[in-house]
C-alpha cells in the first residue's frame, strides 16, 4: 500500500508516487453508453498520464500554470487531470455542458471561470471547444482530449520541483447562488484530506470504490478519484446521466463485483430507493 502523507517532500509523498507503484491487475473501471464496463489498469493510466504530462510541456504548459479541463468520459478527464499533475501544473475542472441546465448558464459560468483562473489552455472533448472560443475570444488554445495513445512513457519528461505549499488544483463553486469562487488547494491541503479519508474509512489494500459522482466536484473528485488513485484501489465510475437512468448498476459495484467503499448525497440513495425495484435486490 502506498504510505500518505502531507510530508515535505519535492512532489508531495502520495500524489504522484503511484505513477511509478503501479499494478497491472488493478485499475478504473468505466461503464460505457453500451452498458459494458471498461477496465484500464493503473500501469496503462500511469503511461498514458505521462503521455499527457509530455504533450502538456509541448503545447507550452510549465510547472505552476492552470490547465482547465472539460471532459465528460471518466478515463479521459482522470489521464488529464492526473497529467497535469505530472507536469507540474495545475488542473482546473469544470463541468461540461451536460452539467447544466442551461446553455446560456453555462457559457456565463464558463467564461466567469476562465476569465478569473486564466488557464494557459484548456484541454476537453469537443462540445467544450466553441464555449471555450467564445467565452475566451479564442485567445487561449484549446489543446483537445489529452489522450495521446500509443505505448510506453516519454523518457525526458524532467520531474516538476513542486513542493507542499505549491497547488495541486483550484477548484470554482458552482455560481448558482453567487458569482463562481476559486478555492487553491495546496499539496500538502490535498495529501492531509486523502490521510484523513483513508484513515477514518479505514482503507485497506482489499477496499474496491465505486462512484457515480462527477469527477470535477470535490466528493467525485477527491473522496472517489484521486484517493483511489493515489492509493492503488479498484475504482468502479460511471456517470451521473448513466447512474439517474439505472441506478442499479451502481449497487451492481457491491452486490456483483466486490466493491465496499463510496460517498453520494441524499438524494441519491433517495433516487435509489424510487427507482430499483426490491425484487432486483
Amino acid at each position: 500500500m502506498i504510505p500518505i502523507s502531507a510530508g515535505n517532500e519535492e512532489t508531495a509523498p502520495g500524489l504522484l508516487t503511484w505513477l511509478n507503484e503501479t499494478r497491472a491487475d488493478r485499475g478504473i473501471h468505466v461503464l460505457t453508453d453500451d452498458g459494458r464496463w471498461r477496465f484500464q489498469p493503473y500501469t496503462e493510466l500511469a503511461d498514458g498520464a505521462l503521455r499527457a504530462a509530455h504533450r502538456l510541456r509541448s503545447l507550452g504548459a510549465r510547472p505552476g500554470d492552470t490547465v482547465a479541463i472539460i471532459a465528460d468520459d471518466p478515463r479521459e478527464f482522470v489521464t488529464a487531470f492526473m497529467g497535469t499533475m505530472a507536469a507540474g501544473s495545475v488542473p482546473l475542472p469544470i463541468a461540461g455542458p451536460r452539467g447544466f441546465r442551461r446553455a446560456g448558464h453555462f457559457s456565463r459560468h464558463l467564461a466567469s471561470v476562465l476569465s478569473v483562473a486564466g488557464p494557459v489552455l484548456v484541454c476537453g472533448d469537443e462540445t467544450a471547444r466553441e464555449p471555450v472560443a467564445r467565452a475566451t475570444g479564442n485567445d487561449v488554445p484549446f489543446a483537445g482530449v489529452l489522450d495521446p495513445g500509443g505505448t510506453g512513457r516519454p523518457e525526458d519528461l524532467p520531474t516538476p520541483r513542486r513542493g507542499p505549499a505549491d497547488l495541486a488544483f483550484v477548484q470554482f463553486t458552482s455560481g448558482s447562488s453567487a458569482s463562481p469562487k476559486g478555492v487553491r488547494i495546496t499539496r500538502a491541503n490535498l495529501s492531509a484530506n486523502i490521510a484523513s479519508i483513508r484513515g477514518w474509512l479505514r482503507w485497506s489494500e482489499q477496499d474496491v470504490f465505486a462512484s457515480w459522482l462527477p469527477l470535477y466536484h470535490d466528493m467525485g473528485l477527491v473522496g472517489a478519484m484521486i484517493t483511489s488513485v493515489v492509493s492503488g484501489t479498484d475504482l468502479w465510475l460511471m456517470t451521473p446521466r448513466q447512474f439517474v437512468r439505472e441506478p442499479v448498476r451502481w449497487l451492481e459495484c457491491f452486490g456483483l463485483r466486490g466493491a465496499t467503499l463510496t460517498t453520494a448525497p441524499t438524494f441519491g440513495y433517495a433516487h435509489v430507493a424510487r427507482r430499483v425495484d426490491p425484487a432486483r435486490l
